[in-house]
């Protein structure tokens, strides 16, 4: 057994001890990483169903008389009530109404869905769902961008 002056031994075995144990933290790392990687996943597939939900419950609640004649809002209330999970195709058919656009443009640069997606129960990860958010109120403006739409936390 070598001792430096500190009396700290340095031999290859207390090496070896230690360099397992950084493995092992890595190989934890590495494990905690794929779980919040799935987690995140989990969470952004449900993204488009909360979402929908939300609009859905706006639409109802204060455009009534949209409710009424609009062919394409009306289907999209439907689904909603036949608890039917949206999609980002749902919404790329919604926006591309120009009424329906009007609305949901007006939704989403409110304050009434950040009210909403406090008061919600079901959204998870507020930062994510706020990029999602963004990227419906952009397709107010041209709809296809939903076709390109990608999650993540950048």
């Amino acid at each position: 057994m070598s001792l430096d002056s500190f009396g700290c031994d340095f031999s290859l075995p207390q090496l070896d001890i230690i360099q397992n144990q950084n493995i092992e933290l890595q190989d934890l790392l590495i494990e905690d990483l794929e779980e919040v990687k799935d987690k995140k996943q989990n969470e952004t597939k449900n993204i488009p169903k909360n979402i929908g939900v939300l609009v859905k419950n706006y639409l109802k609640k204060n455009h009534q008389k949209q409710l009424q004649y609009n062919s394409t809002i009306k289907k999209f209330i439907h689904k909603g009530n036949q608890r039917k999970n949206y999609t980002r195709k749902d919404f790329k058919n919604l926006l591309q109404n120009a009424e329906a656009r009007k609305i949901c443009s007006q939704y989403f640069c409110s304050f009434q869905i950040i009210d909403d997606i406090l008061k919600s129960k079901k959204i998870g990860n507020m930062e994510i769902v706020l990029k999602y958010i963004k990227k419906l109120f952009l397709a107010t403006f041209d709809p296809e961008i939903l076709s390109q739409l990608k999650y993540s936390t950048n």
